[in-house]
């Protein structure tokens, strides 16, 4: 069965059919790739409140689309981990995807819309796990989209996970409250030894040391954001001690698209292996100052 995103939509959505869990998402695609499609052992589809489930082999993946607005931006976002950590409570959770309507706009009278995705996600874990939570945070992304829909994706199973950190970058749930009332939930990468599953998740990583955001133009960035996934992929080999040849899935979001030719030239030659598969997508970046969110799977 497949997990299909689909790229340059009206509006983000999440639907089942037949064999495929589609995801729409309203950003646009920058290279020549319209469907990003991820290929998984035989599931069983399945329909929740707000997700749509395909499930088996030990492992859940998972997809749900719901309107919001600067009123109810948290409600809904906690609302929806609520559903997705009851779901999955007895299995680890290795990778969410998050796309927030205008994560940048600050409402009247309100915080950044990041900041509050960032609440109701915190106050869902919470409620879920207690205060040590962060033992629970998988990899993730979480960056801007149009129209009006909060998108969350996940990958969960019954495999063990082990959440890596790096050791350049303060872990985002540990971020002072210059940054927010609640930090980001969320691990720099997750180990999955899930048959069937990549082996490695990658979060979203910026140009980010400690919890600044570092550089100004978008080839410094992209310098640093690189040194950070290194940095990940480094420990991660190290830690399995192998040498078997693996593929890598890359999805690059841009803010600016104009943007994409020097990054795809720096990509090439500082970072890129024959077996890379890439996806650029157009996408604010959840703070205002980066240009560049790079994720990366090992397959």
């Amino acid at each position: 069965m497949y997990l299909d995103f689909k790229f340059g939509q009206a509006n983000c959505e999440a639907f089942q059919t037949g064999e495929q869990l589609l995801v729409a998402l309203a950003n646009q695609d920058l290279g020549s790739a319209l469907v990003e499609s991820w290929d998984f052992p035989a599931l069983q589809a399945r329909q929740g409140n707000r997700f749509h489930w395909l499930e088996g082999q030990g492992f859940r993946i998972g997809a749900c689309a719901v309107p919001v607005n600067p009123s109810n931006l948290q409600a809904q976002t906690q609302a929806c981990y609520t559903e997705l950590l009851a779901v999955c409570r007895e299995q680890a959770l290795y990778r969410i995807w998050n796309f927030v309507p205008q994560i940048n706009e600050v409402p009247t009278g309100s915080i950044e819309n990041y900041q509050v995705f960032c609440k109701g996600r915190s106050l869902a874990f919470e409620a879920q796990y207690g205060a040590g939570f962060d033992l629970k945070l998988p990899a993730a992304s979480a960056v801007g989209t149009n129209g009006s829909h909060l998108l969350v994706v996940a990958v969960t199973g019954e495999g063990e996970a082990l959440h890596l950190e790096n050791p350049d970058q303060t872990p985002a749930y540990r971020y002072p409250a210059t940054y927010g009332p609640r930090p980001p939930s969320f691990a720099r990468a997750t180990v999955c030894t899930k048959a069937g599953l990549p082996k490695l998740f990658i979060s979203g990583t910026s140009s980010i040391r400690g919890s600044r955001s570092i550089g100004t133009s978008t080839t410094e960035q992209l310098s640093i954001t690189l040194e950070n996934l290194n940095k990940i992929e480094g420990a991660y080999l190290r830690q399995q001690a192998t040498s078997v040849p693996y593929a890598r899935r890359i999805r690059v979001y841009l803010r600016n698209p104009e943007d994409k030719a020097i990054v795809a030239e720096q990509l090439a030659q500082d970072y890129l292996k024959d077996r890379d598969e890439v996806f650029y997508l157009h996408a604010d970046i959840c703070r205002k100052e980066l240009q560049i969110e790079i994720e990366v799977t090992l397959l």
